[in-house]
């Protein structure tokens, strides 16, 4: 068995295994070989690979055909990489979604932001930034402990999401803070957005211990802008709800300041 990656030369299967971390952003293709399998089976090196985060995909098996004409082991080849490559896709799809609320990662939320940010830049479809940030987090978990914490964090997101378009992303942006990425949206109505999410979260009971409320920043996304700088202008927004006395949406201007 061996590799052929782009860039690198062939490997063993223990070689494969053992420094599976150098085929970071390369798409990888499998070949069989019985004669080189050595002490891991077939199965077991594309699960191996395939559990590997760091490896883009796995092309497809190249079945030699020295096998004698078994084609009961070549089928079984074939349902095994089927598998796998559910593995490698649940794999992949575990890598960019928070495992507390099912929402998108911040690596989740950079092949969006791309996607929105090309469409921006070529066609000149807005795109709005809403972050927002739960008030006196650390406040309900010193209280309350850290389950009622995480219970806050899973019935608000349940919440956004039902509130916001299928097109819209929602990012758990780290600790209690949350990002909507609105697609194909203006800031007046990123702003109109938040406003309705920021009473919707106000009006609803998403742990009996206490009201939960968050502050909103807001702000559209330039043609040619950084992601940066358009994160920096949303989170001034959010500092200035939050120094303004919580509970409150405000909007970043075009160019810097708030």
């Amino acid at each position: 068995m061996y590799m052929t990656t782009i860039g690198y030369n062939e490997a063993t299967s223990t070689e494969a295994v053992r420094d599976a971390d150098k085929y970071e952003g390369v798409y990888a293709t499998v070949g069989l070989h019985p004669e080189n399998v050595e002490e891991y089976s077939d199965f077991d090196f594309i699960y191996e690979l395939a559990k590997n985060p760091k490896v883009v995909a796995i092309g497809e098996i190249g079945l030699d055909y020295h096998w004698g004409g078994d084609k009961e082991r070549q089928k079984e080849l074939e349902r095994n990489l089927a598998a796998l490559e559910v593995v490698k896709n649940n794999y992949e799809r575990e890598s960019k979604t928070d495992p507390l609320t099912g929402c998108l990662n911040r690596a989740g939320f950079v092949d969006v932001l791309t996607r929105e940010q090309e469409r921006l830049n070529k066609h000149g479809i807005p795109v709005s930034f809403v972050i927002m940030d739960i008030d006196h987090f650390k406040d309900v978990n010193d209280t309350f402990g850290h389950n009622t914490g995480d219970e806050v964090l899973l019935n608000l997101s349940r919440l956004i999401q039902s509130k916001i378009r299928n097109t819209d992303a929602l990012v758990r942006w780290g600790g209690e803070e949350f990002v909507v990425l609105c697609g194909d949206t203006p800031l007046q109505n990123a702003q109109f957005l938040a406003e309705k999410l920021r009473a919707t979260v106000e009006a609803s009971v998403l742990i009996k211990q206490r009201q939960i409320t968050c502050s909103f920043g807001v702000a559209e996304m330039v043609p040619g802008e950084d992601p940066k700088n358009l994160f920096e202008r949303a989170d001034k927004a959010l500092y200035s709800s939050k120094e303004g006395g919580r509970n409150r949406v405000t909007s970043a201007a075009f160019r810097g300041g708030a």
